[in-house]
């Protein structure tokens, strides 16, 4: 694991401010969410049973579509008080499904039946933490996703084609089970698309997993990624990949080149606002460049949450894209089903 590419995953939510002064409220801000104590394995909550049915998202029984999707969320647990996030904490299951779960997961509803599993995910100041308790949060977490991909894979699947899906901490736990030769062997030859949204794909990843970096729409049994900003934020991804290749998809053409790719190519954004979706078409262009997905000026950018002269997108990795990314799916889906 590259210990400093972790701790800048959700570094951009803090640290995003150019002054001195708000670099200091920044560190302020991290040590209110610190634990107070040491990992250990008597501070871990509950494990999750994965043949119940709370302890799922979405768990489509009947499994009608064709196609599958196994989704995996990001952080929504900030607290201070555990490393990982006990299941019970209701707060949290309520702002993982507004948050998450309606606004990401669901994209797919139409195209897949979808399992997206409950795990006591780290808490955010463990990717502050790469070397000790921090690294201990995130193998809980990663453990409970690879039981509930298992559970899925035996119970579920039915030979049917799988689109593995995640952004932030979800993603980066979703390239943990491509790395994992238990998962390799259960997968096989029925992944369809890998997106690794909001996590940095690295060359020396590729080389611990079985599929290559997608190089255009129709690709099959390949993984896909972007984390949007501007060309020169203060906090960029490449920054942390400590000079080893970073690879960048742009989700208005699937492809990996540098041209810019305006916003008529943009099919639809899904923005939350408040408790509802805005629906906003043709709302930005982008282009890859240097290993991030650069991105124009968002429209109303007053009603996003993004901090002032961040340029970090981090939190609308998906929304930006709502649409390309639903459409990607289905067409990747045909193509499998065709061959």
């Amino acid at each position: 694991m590259n210990g400093r590419l972790l701790i800048f995953t959700l570094l951009s939510f803090i640290l995003v401010w150019s002054s001195c002064s708000t670099k200091r409220i920044a560190r302020v801000a991290l040590r209110s969410i610190e634990p107070s104590y040491d990992f250990t394995l008597d501070s871990v909550p509950n494990a999750p049973d994965y043949s119940t049915n709370s302890n799922w998202f979405l768990f489509e029984k009947e499994g009608k579509s064709e196609m599958d999707v196994f989704f995996i969320h990001p952080t929504t647990y900030k607290k201070a008080a555990n490393w990982n996030q006990p299941l019970v904490d209701s707060i949290i299951y309520e702002i993982t499904i507004r948050k998450s779960i309606d606004v990401q997961a669901r994209l797919f509803d139409t195209i897949a039946n979808v399992y997206a599993p409950r795990y006591r995910q780290a808490t955010f100041y463990s990717f502050f933490d790469a070397d000790s308790n921090g690294v201990q949060a995130l193998n809980i977490a990663y453990g409970d996703v690879k039981n509930a991909f298992l559970y899925y894979m035996n119970h579920q699947n039915k030979n049917k084609p799988i689109v593995i899906a995640g952004h932030s901490q979800g993603s980066y736990l979703a390239m943990r089970l491509l790395k994992d030769k238990e998962v390799q062997e259960e997968i096989g030859d029925k992944l369809v698309v890998a997106y690794l949204i909001g996590w940095a794909v690295l060359e020396t990843d590729l080389s611990e997993i079985p599929y290559p970096f997608c190089q255009d729409s129709l690709e099959l049994s390949c993984l896909t990624s972007w984390n949007s900003q501007k060309a020169h934020s203060i906090f960029s991804m490449r920054e942390y990949a400590n000079g080893v290749k970073m690879y960048s998809t742009n989700p208005l053409s699937w492809t990996i080149d540098e041209n810019y790719y305006g916003p008529s190519y943009n099919l639809g954004a899904m923005i939350l606002n408040g408790d509802s979706l805005i629906y906003r078409p043709h709302y930005i262009g982008a282009r890859n460049y240097k290993g991030i997905l650069a991105i124009d000026r968002p429209k109303e950018k007053g009603t996003l949450n993004i901090r002032r002269h961040s340029g970090n997108y981090h939190i609308y990795d998906v929304a930006f894209f709502y649409r390309n990314i639903q459409q990607n799916a289905l067409l990747r889906k045909r193509v499998y089903l065709t061959k």
